[in-house]
């Protein structure tokens, strides 16, 4: 499937998303035809608070950490020119007014009080802000913000701008409108103009009187800006209280979010903070930003050269937590390493054009539908700098159910319709046409790789393949340290059904230091009891981590025959038991890490002892393979008492073996043997929704389908009855050519599951071995999982039955 970048999203479909990935689904009577109910704004909030809810924390040496200034750079001596300015208005913590210029009117000056509108308040903060700068730039000038690569500024030139409004088209029940969030103010790269994209956006600034919400909502301009700078590990978010008329910085990081001290502008000390933290956005350095030096949004430079992105696979759009990335990349121009390369540009880079992924979210039934992705052209938008009241570009972001099916519509420029009028309308609920054109990548400095910066690793790739597969990720530091460099990949490379690991490292910035997330909070910062009791966050150190992977895969769904999807499965678990052997545990086989090999390899069989040497013979070349290690972990490790406190939750959702969904709260040992239950999910699964792209389902798969997003218990109930259910609905000519088709297969594993399942919960539940004893537990769990590798998948008699025609077509509907 291919994608494109992710914008801001809308309400109902933010909300979905997020709540699809808590295994919570919105219910019929949230529709997107009412995206502004309290309902859906509050599961929003809600989703949002889930996500952040072990991990806010109160910094009170915000200032000093993140956004330091020079020693020679006087606050007080701004903050007295501004008080002092004869120009306009003066600006002191006791006297906060500004000037209004209405086009066409004569001036007016507003008092900026605790009663003033948000709407007026937007206006007079971003005049405020400005006036920060302008006394800063005339103050000092550019002469300090000199001093290398380091202080290449993370937000580029400063200048906040409204929100803002323009006329409306004529045409603008011509498409789908809705209301949705978005910031107040903004800041971007270069100088004002008619359009702002979220790719030259670099800062959001969110006004409101409610905490809670404001920070809640700020997460989601977070959102919009990290999967939209590619390169950036985290974001800056300013929120201000109109009630309180207090400013704060959020800071959202893939650890979580950091929120500075609140400013009181009413206070001298709080307004002298503000003044300092506006100027301190000048100072923030791209390296202290975390931004990652090796790539762009549309280049990567590796220590082969500068590959060219050509597709970006969707993933969910997290903040915190692993946040994957993954990318197809192409060979691109030498890598600019050298001090005679340093000036060189690479003008030829094109922009590359969006991607259509049609996406239906049936909210009512929870059954979800991928289709293909199709050709899109789009266009640049105009980016003139004769208009400074900028409009964003209407984002759409339609994820749904974390590594099972996400994809993003195109992206859209709009232009909103209302009214100047502060009554009118809150500044959250404006509403948007369409316009059918795209509005581009990131700065221009994205658009070239002369900035970027090769790392050099401690083991040279010796190869460079035309086309390879990037994935970036956080990972937990103290899981990169245990694993010492060792992966399930690279110990089982170049075997049946891994893919072909290159390379794997962390990244690192233009000093050599690992970007971590350590550098974005101080040693004082504290638990913050903002969305959940202080004492239950605690921050954990995540690295960026970079993958080079040969091996590229297809998904699943694009088998055109049930034999094709059933060798690719099967091909899948050979991978995984490879795996196995080696001393892994893989921990979430799912329908996104089961993948078809574009261009099927002749592997070695030598190490698949759990086959017969006939069944080995009749493999053939691997067509499928197991893939995503970031829930890997040692077998031995999950059975040693001292590493047991590094092993938490894993698995996707849906796919997740009985076993451990009945124990989930628990914390329960998985083992291969879930792994391999978790491939007969799989096939359900990949059956159901090729056929649903394909033609249409019984009202029986339509059940099953939507059974695989129920909540917890229903859907153990569901699960522990599904042979029962296939079995009925096949008996009734209920169940489609292809579901029908392999029903034979699915009743002999779902038997194996089950046999195997009741023997390991009586090896781990009814055997409570002392410390001493756990080697011997986890020898006879080996024993256990190597004996059910030598059943799973079914040998070729339980499978002679299958039809392994082509799937249905649409002209076959109806049957």
């Amino acid at each position: 499937m291919v994608g494109d970048n992710p914008t801001m999203p809308s309400v109902p479909t933010f909300a979905i998303q997020l709540l699809q990935t808590e295994s919570h689904c919105l219910s019929s009577d949230d529709t997107a035809k009412d995206p502004n109910s309290k309902r859906i704004r509050q599961k929003l909030h809600d989703g949002v608070q889930r996500e952040f809810r072990h991990a806010v924390f109160d910094d009170p040496s915000f200032l000093d950490n993140l956004l330091p200034i020079p020693s020679n750079i006087d606050i007080h001596h701004i903050v007295s020119t501004l008080s002092e300015q004869r120009s306009r208005v003066p600006i002191s913590y006791d006297k906060l007014q500004w000037l209004h210029t209405p086009e066409r009117k004569p001036p007016k000056i507003v008092s900026w009080t605790p009663h003033s509108s948000q709407k007026s308040t937007c206006k007079a903060l971003a005049w405020f802000f400005n006036s920060v700068l302008e006394v800063f730039g005339s103050t000092y000038g550019a002469a300090h913000l000199s001093g290398g690569d380091d202080s290449d500024a993370f937000l580029g030139g400063l200048l906040f701008q409204v929100w803002h409004t323009v006329d409306g088209q004529d045409n603008l029940d011509r498409h789908n409108t809705t209301r949705w969030m978005k910031p107040d103010l903004i800041n971007r790269y270069g100088i004002s103009g008619d359009q702002a994209t979220w790719g030259i956006l670099t800062l959001a600034v969110e006004v409101k009187s409610n905490w809670k919400e404001m920070v809640a909502q700020a997460a989601t301009h977070a959102r919009c800006l990290l999967a939209y700078h590619q390169s950036w590990s985290s974001t800056i978010v300013l929120v201000f209280d109109h009630k309180q008329q207090a400013l704060a910085v959020c800071h959202f990081s893939r650890s979580g979010l950091v929120l500075s001290p609140k400013m009181f502008l009413s206070e001298k000390e709080g307004f002298e903070d503000a003044v300092r933290t506006i100027v301190g956005l000048k100072f923030l350095s791209r390296t202290k930003g975390g931004v990652d030096p090796s790539r762009s949004n549309n280049k990567y430079c590796l220590p082969m050269g500068v590959y060219t992105i050509s597709t970006k696979i969707p993933t969910r759009t997290a903040i915190y937590g692993r946040a994957p990335r993954v990318s197809r990349v192409n060979k691109g121009t030498t890598c600019l390493n050298s001090a005679a390369d340093e000036n060189k540009t690479d003008a030829a880079h094109p922009r590359t054009p969006p991607r259509r992924i049609n996406l239906i979210v049936d909210i009512g039934t929870r059954g979800t539908k991928r289709s293909r992705p199709e050709s899109n052209d789009g266009s640049a938008p105009n980016e003139s700098a004769t208009n400074d009241k900028p409009v964003l570009a209407r984002p759409v972001d339609r994820a749904f159910c974390e590594e099972i099916a996400k994809a993003y519509e195109d992206a859209k420029n709009v232009s909103s319709s209302t009214s100047d009028d502060d009554n009118a309308m809150t500044t959250d609920e404006q509403e948007w046409e369409w316009q059918w054109e795209w509005p581009g990548w990131s700065s221009d400095r994205d658009d070239d790789s002369s900035h970027l910066h090769c790392q050099q690793i401690e083991q040279p790739i010796l190869s460079s393949p035309q086309s390879l597969i990037i994935k970036d990720s956080w990972p937990l530091t103290e899981k990169v340290a245990l694993l010492n460099g060792r992966s399930m990949f690279k110990d089982a490379k170049g075997l049946f059904g891994i893919p072909e690991v290159l390379a794997s490292y962390q990244v690192h910035d233009i000093h050599g230091q690992p970007i971590t997330t350590k550098r974005f909070i101080s040693s004082v910062a504290k638990p913050s009891s903002l969305f959940c009791a202080s004492n239950e966050a605690k921050f954990q150190e995540r690295v960026l981590f970079r993958e080079i992977i040969k091996t590229e895969g297809r998904d699943l769904t694009d088998a055109e025959t049930v034999q094709d999807l059933i060798r690719g499965i099967l091909h899948a678990m050979l991978g995984l038991y490879n795996g196995f052997k080696k001393g892994w545990t893989h921990r979430d086989v799912s329908i996104g890490n089961v993948l078809l090999l574009v261009c099927p390899e002749d592997r070695p069989t030598d190490s698949l002892e759990c086959l017969t040497p006939q069944r080995r013979q009749n493999l053939g070349r691997c067509t499928g393979m197991i893939v995503d290690e970031d829930q890997e972990i040692e077998s031995k490790t999950l059975f040693d008492p001292a590493r047991q406190r590094h092993i938490s939750r894993s698995g996707t959702w849906p796919f997740i073996s009985i076993r451990i969904l009945y124990a989930i709260k628990e914390m329960p040992i998985p083992t291969a043997i879930d792994d391999l239950e978790s491939f007969m999910w799989v096939l359900i699964w990949a059956v159901l929704e090729i056929r649903q792209k394909k033609t249409q389902l019984t009202s029986q798969e339509r059940m099953l389908f939507a059974d695989f997003n129920e909540p917890l218990q229903r859907m153990i109930n569901f699960k522990l009855s599904c042979d029962r259910l296939l079995d009925t609905a096949h008996e009734m000519g209920e169940l489609g050519p292809s579901l029908a088709a392999i029903f034979p297969l699915f009743q002999t594993w779902y038997d194996i599951a089950l046999r195997y399942r009741h023997e390991l919960e009586d090896i781990l539940e009814l055997r409570k071995p002392s410390a001493s004893d756990l080697p011997v537990l986890h020898g006879d769990v080996e024993k256990l999982c190597s004996r059910a590798f030598s059943e799973n998948p079914p040998d070729d008699d339980r499978r002679r039955n299958i039809d392994l025609d082509e799937f249905e077509r649409p002209s076959q509907r109806g049957a």
